[in-house]
């Protein structure tokens, strides 16, 4: 018997409100979320720019914030945060040279 079979009303609604019940992926205000987070990096990103900072802390920022937005579509976007731990090892094998 699972879980969701003995658990109240109250609880079984509580358990769905982050995701929308397919695979257990979160609901789309999620992912409006993560856009949010991305554009407003990139707003920074564009703002530094402008700043007129040494070069050394502008590259270094940007390069900071790319990394950052990178790991955010990488873990969010593409799935990688529902995929097993295995997967990121399996995946980069056909990247080997042999």
């Amino acid at each position: 018997m699972s879980d969701a079979a003995t658990a109240t009303p109250t609880e079984h609604h509580d358990a769905h409100d982050d995701h929308d019940g397919h695979d257990g992926h979160p609901a789309d205000s999620y992912y409006v979320r993560i856009a949010v987070i991305l554009a407003v990096i990139t707003a920074l990103e564009v703002a530094l720019s402008y700043l007129g900072a040494p070069t050394l802390v502008e590259v270094g920022g940007l390069l900071l914030m790319m990394a950052i937005k990178f790991f955010l579509v990488a873990a969010h976007f593409m799935h990688l945060r529902f995929d097993s731990r295995s997967s990121p090892v399996s995946s980069t094998r056909g990247c080997s040279w042999r």
